[in-house]
């Protein structure tokens, strides 16, 4: 078992304690889903170029797990689990590639 653990989207600078997510977090958490549900591995990695990825991600610490786990996960399914974003910019998402 390999576990990466992050936040696909992960902004502290612009925590609204009791905000909806916020428009750009929503749409970088929907291009990391499209992207592993059709195994688009390049576009995951070169996820900067994302128009949304300075928002989602100012230090990209805590993306680089999805991207090893990823690597481990080759021809893997993926399933997802606590898809929220809370806290406005705080994307939950969990990934998980085969069975468990």
């Amino acid at each position: 078992m390999i576990l990466g653990s992050g936040n696909l989207v992960h902004n502290l600078m612009m925590i609204n304690w009791e905000g909806k997510p916020y428009p750009w977090a929503t749409d970088f958490d929907n291009f990391v889903q499209k992207n592993l549900e059709s195994r688009n591995d390049v576009a995951l990695i070169n996820y900067s170029q994302n128009k949304n990825a300075a928002n989602a991600h100012p230090s990209y610490d805590h993306y680089l797990p999805l991207i090893y786990a990823l690597g481990a996960g080759e021809g893997e399914k993926v399933e997802f689990y606590n898809k929220k974003i809370v806290m406005g910019s705080i994307g939950m998402r969990c990934a998980i590639f085969g069975k468990v």
